[in-house]
């Protein structure tokens, strides 16, 4: 059986002062022992992830986190990754014990998730070792706290049933909501891709197929090579056609008007980020200057190879369009600070099957704050091939 990807896990961050039992807490959580335990501080150094399933919620991902009271020469490094992973975080468990008086640094964490909108709980822990007198633990009264002992297992099982429930995603619908219905014959046409190993395809394709079957519906897959004419489309009655972004300028002479069409990675712009913001940065393509810095951003660190789309395709495609001499700078890779990232004009994203929701909508904000376009792959290919509006319409006429 094929797991759930990460990308589509809502990830649970567990952060606090080092010795606060993070660590024992998360293995309580999962019955077994994802995280090394000692009485020594800082035992967790870098983030640690373990996948789990908690009904309601269904497949999540725990992610252990190093001390924020870290003082040691790698502190900055340390709480630098931690920032990273609550960014895409979409429940934060503040640790804490009942020694706990001053609240400096929890304060700060929920400053930050405050400031982020990630939803958080508190976890007093270790309550077995103390009076029951000394157990007040104060903040607001929003806030949620838990008093448990991962130790003797006091209060676990109701924090899991919490988790579980809080996470329930009952306003996800997915990737075709509004786009595929019931008995729909949805045509996916995509070449074999050399950089993915034989038997396989993009995720983004895996995830799509997946989502087309789960709601009754049913495709067919072709490569652009074998499409001759339209005629060809029109007697396999697809109610919709998708297309990967490099199979556009093969077929789209070929795509009858009367069938709605559009690519995977602009079904993931729209499902995880913001399709329309994306299209709204094409017209500062047209703005750059000599020397201007771009930024090219892939979420996954696949074997790059000629013809790559990051590498080769989107930079020849903007030198085209601009007829300018750009600096392209590559980033590749789930854990990026764009915070750092500065005299940047533009700025090109793939499809983000790697990442969360929360993660990219938490990229497309940072990029906002900055005022710095950020385009899709999906986007700048079909306004290069001249079918951006074509390929939008499914997709803008249903809110994700």
């Amino acid at each position: 059986m094929v797991e759930t990807m990460k990308s589509e896990r809502k990830r649970v961050t567990f952060v606090g002062r080092t010795n606060v039992g993070k660590s024992s807490l998360i293995n309580a959580l999962l019955g077994q022992e994802l995280s090394i335990v000692s009485p020594l501080p800082g035992t967790t150094t870098d983030p640690i992830e373990k996948a789990i399933e908690i009904l309601p919620a269904g497949p999540l991902l725990f992610t252990d986190t190093a001390g924020i009271d870290d003082f040691t020469l790698l502190r900055e490094q340390r709480l630098k990754k931690v920032k990273d992973v609550l960014r895409k975080t979409d429940l934060l468990v503040i640790v804490l014990v009942p020694t706990v008086t001053d609240f400096v640094y929890e304060r700060e964490q929920i400053a930050f998730a405050q400031k982020q909108s990630i939803p958080y709980i508190i976890v007093v822990n270790k309550i077995d070792m103390f009076e029951s007198e000394r157990l007040e633990i104060k903040f607001s009264n929003q806030d949620k706290v838990f008093f448990v002992s991962a130790l003797k297992s006091i209060g676990i099982d109701e924090l899991r049933g919490y988790i579980g429930k809080m996470l329930a995603d009952n306003e996800d619908k997915g990737i075709l909501e509004g786009i595929v219905k019931k008995d729909d014959h949805i045509l996916c046409i995509t070449p074999v891709h050399p950089a993915y190993p034989k038997g396989r395809l993009k995720p983004l394709q895996i995830q799509v197929f997946r989502e087309i079957l789960d709601r009754g519906a049913y495709f067919t897959v072709i490569k652009p090579d074998q499409i001759k004419c339209s005629q060809f489309i029109i007697d396999l009655k697809p109610n919709l056609i998708i297309l990967d972004a490099q199979a556009i300028k093969i077929v789209k002479d070929f795509l009858p008007e009367s069938i709605p069409v559009t690519s995977f990675s602009m079904l993931f712009a729209n499902y995880k980020g913001s399709l329309s913001w994306f299209i709204e940065g094409i017209e500062s393509i047209y703005k750059l200057r000599d020397g201007d810095r771009v930024a090219i951003i892939e979420a996954c660190t696949h074997h790059r190879l000629e013809g790559d789309m990051g590498k080769e395709i989107i930079p020849e495609i903007l030198r085209v369009l601009t007829g300018k001499k750009l600096e392209f700078l590559h980033f590749s890779g789930v854990h990026q600070d764009f915070n750092e990232i500065n005299n940047l004009r533009l700025a090109l994203h793939c499809g983000g099957c790697m990442l969360t929701k929360r993660d990219m909508e938490s990229r497309q904000k940072i990029f906002i704050e900055k005022q710095i376009p950020l385009l899709n792959y999906g986007v700048l290919i079909a306004h290069y091939q001249g079918v951006l509006e074509k390929f939008a319409k499914p997709l803008l006429k249903v809110a994700v």
